[in-house]
C-alpha cells in the first residue's frame, strides 16, 4: 500500500469514529469512485490523444507514469470543488421541491435515444462514431439542463432523465428529437440521417444513489422502444396531465403490447405552433 492508501484509512476511521455510519460512508465512496473511475478514463483517454503515435512505443508503466505527471490534480481538483458545491446546491433544492412526504418523487420520467444506433455503429468509424456519441451527450445535457430536469444517467446511445411537470418533460423530449440537425454535422463524409425518438411517463417513484427506481421508469424504457424516428411518445398519466394545455396537441395510437404490461394505451406528442 502507498501512503495515500493508509491516509484514505485513517480518514475512513476517523469518519466512524465521529459518528458516521459505516454504510451511509460506504454507500457515498461507491458513488464517487463511480464517478472519479469515469474522469480518470477521460483524462487518459485525453493524454493518451495528445501522446499520439509515442503511446505505442511506451509500456503501461511508462504511460501511467506519463499520464500522472501530465495530469494537473490542482486543476481538476479546483473544478471538481466547484461542481460539487453547485450539484450539491441544486440537488438538495429539488429534494426540498420535489419530494413528498413518503420520500417518493412524482416526476416525469423519460427516455431518449438515437435511432437505429447498431447500424450507425457498423457504418461509421471509432472517432466518427464517438464525435457523435460526444456531440449527442453535450445536447442531451445542455437541453435537459436549460429546461429544469436532471439528467440521471447514459446508457450507450441512450439518455435517461425526469423533470418535475410532464410540460417540462415534454419540452426538453422535443428539443432533444427536433434538435439533431446539427449533429449530421460531425459525419461529413456519410451519406446519414441522425433521428432521436423518446418515451415519457409519470408517476411516483423512489430515489436512491442518485439514480430512481419504479414503474414509471420501467414503463418510460419500455415507451421508447416502440416510437418511431423522431416521434415523442407518452403513457396516460402524461396526456391527462396536458390534456387541456392549448400548446400541446397530441395524436392516439393503436394500443402497444408492452413487456410486463400488455396492451397500453399511448399517445403522440404534436407541438402546435404557438409553443
Amino acid at each position: 500500500f502507498a501512503d495515500i492508501d493508509i491516509e484514505a484509512a485513517h480518514w475512513y476511521r476517523e469518519l466512524i469514529e465521529g459518528g458516521a455510519e459505516p454504510d451511509v460512508v460506504v454507500k457515498q465512496l461507491r458513488v464517487v469512485s463511480q464517478s472519479m473511475t469515469t474522469i480518470a478514463e477521460i483524462v487518459a483517454e485525453s493524454v493518451l490523444l495528445q501522446l499520439g503515435r509515442d503511446s505505442q512505443t511506451m509500456s503501461s508503466t511508462e504511460l501511467a507514469r506519463q499520464i500522472i505527471m501530465d495530469f494537473n490534480i490542482e486543476d481538476v481538483s479546483q473544478m471538481i470543488d466547484f461542481v460539487l458545491r453547485r450539484e450539491l446546491q441544486a440537488a438538495i433544492r429539488r429534494q426540498l421541491l420535489w419530494a413528498q412526504h413518503d420520500a417518493t418523487f412524482d416526476l416525469c420520467v423519460g427516455f431518449v435515444d438515437l435511432v437505429g444506433f447498431t447500424t450507425l455503429s457498423r457504418n461509421l468509424d471509432h472517432g466518427e462514431l464517438a464525435e457523435l456519441v460526444d456531440r449527442f451527450e453535450a445536447l442531451a445535457s445542455d437541453v435537459i439542463a436549460q429546461m429544469g430536469g436532471r439528467q440521471v444517467k447514459k446508457i450507450g446511445d441512450e439518455v435517461m432523465f425526469v423533470a418535475k411537470s410532464s410540460a417540462d418533460a415534454v419540452d426538453i423530449a422535443i428539443r432533444l428529437t427536433r434538435g439533431l440537425d446539427w449533429l449530421g454535422d460531425a459525419l461529413p463524409e456519410q451519406d446519414i440521417e441522425i433521428r432521436a425518438r423518446a418515451g415519457l411517463a409519470k408517476g411516483n417513484v423512489l430515489a436512491q444513489g442518485g439514480d430512481y427506481f419504479g414503474a414509471p421508469v420501467n414503463l418510460a424504457s419500455r415507451v421508447v422502444s416502440v416510437a418511431g424516428p423522431g416521434m415523442v411518445v407518452v403513457e396516460g398519466n402524461v396526456h391527462e396531465d396536458l390534456i387541456d394545455d392549448a400548446n400541446i396537441a397530441f395524436r392516439p395510437l393503436w394500443p402497444r403490447i408492452l413487456r410486463s404490461y400488455g396492451p397500453t394505451r399511448l399517445w403522440e406528442v404534436r407541438h402546435n405552433a404557438t409553443r
